[in-house]
């Protein structure tokens, strides 16, 4: 299995890494690419497993776009809020 490249956003200060799959998705939010950011700050989905990413998105009131189940996809959702 491939590691896919993360592409790098920012919106009003904020630092993201998304996946290829949910740039649009964001870019439609506001999120425009820029230059990758070396050692970042921790981003809320760090270390959580899918089911709590899930918990987290779901507590915050926002909805799982249909076809969102990979890890990174669902921790950019996560991480954007």
């Amino acid at each position: 299995m491939s590691q896919v490249e993360l592409i790098p956003v920012a919106k009003d200060g904020a630092y993201l890494e998304v996946h290829p799959t949910t740039l649009d998705q964001h870019k439609g939010l506001g999120w425009r690419e820029c230059a990758k950011q070396e050692g970042a700050e921790a981003k809320p989905s760090d270390g959580l497993k899918v089911e709590e990413i899930k918990a987290e998105l779901e507590a915050k009131g926002i909805a799982i776009p249909d076809g969102v189940t990979k890890k990174a996809d669902l921790a950019a959702l996560l991480d954007a809020s």
